[in-house]
C-alpha cells in the first residue's frame, strides 16, 4: 500500500552538499511475518547509488532497524526464540561492506527505543530513543521519552538527545 500511494521504500537525495540514503529494513516474509533485513534488490541499488558519488562526498544513511548497535550487550534480545530476526539488520555485514566503500559520516537508526552512539570505523551509528519511550510506560532501559537532534556542519555531524517531560499514561505498578 505504501508503494502504491507514496512510492519506493528506499531512495536517496542530495541536500546542501550531503548525500542521504534511506534504506528499508522491514522485509515481509512469505508467512506474513517480517524480518529486519536489507533485501538483495536494495543492496544492488545501494552499491550503484554510492559508486556514482564524487570521491569523499559526505553520506548520511537512514534505516529503521539498527545495523550496528551495542543493544545486545545490555538488553534482552527479543528475537531469541523467534523465527526471524526482528531486532537488528540480519544481513548487516553485507550492508556494512557497501557502506564502507563510501564516506558515510553517520547512520541514523531506531527501533530499539534506546539512545546510543556506536563508532564503527569512521562512521557514527546513532540510534535514537523514541517519543513514546517504553511504549508510553516511562523510560526504556534508562532512555527517557524523547528524540534526537542531528546537526551537520562543514562535514561534521553532532547529535543530542532531547526529552520533553512526558509522564507515563500507565498507572504505577501496571
Amino acid at each position: 500500500m505504501y508503494q502504491d500511494r507514496i512510492g519506493q521504500t528506499y531512495y536517496s537525495f542530495d541536500y546542501k552538499g550531503y548525500h542521504f540514503v534511506v534504506l528499508d529494513s522491514i522485509q515481509p516474509t512469505p508467512d506474513r511475518l517480517w524480518e529486519a533485513r536489507v533485501d538483495a534488490e536494495q543492496l544492488h541499488w545501494l552499491r550503484d547509488d554510492l559508486t556514482r558519488l564524487p570521491p569523499r562526498a559526505p553520506v548520511i544513511a537512514v534505516v529503521h532497524c539498527p545495523i550496528v548497535t551495542g543493544f545486545a550487550t545490555y538488553a534482552e534480545i527479543m528475537s531469541v526464540g523467534r523465527k526471524y530476526n526482528t531486532m537488528t539488520v540480519d544481513n548487516g555485514t553485507e550492508v556494512l561492506e557497501i557502506l564502507d566503500s563510501a564516506n558515510v559520516l553517520a547512520v541514523l537508526q531506531g527501533h530499539t527505543h534506546v539512545n546510543e552512539i556506536v563508532q564503527h570505523k569512521n562512521t557514527q551509528y546513532i540510534t535514537s530513543g523514541a517519543v513514546c519511550g517504553n511504549w508510553w510506560r516511562g523510560p526504556r532501559l534508562g532512555t527517557p521519552e524523547g528524540f534526537s537532534v542531528i546537526s551537520l556542519r562543514e562535514g561534521k555531524i553532532t547529535s543530542r538527545y532531547e526529552t520533553y517531560g512526558f509522564h507515563t499514561v500507565v498507572p504505577a505498578g501496571k
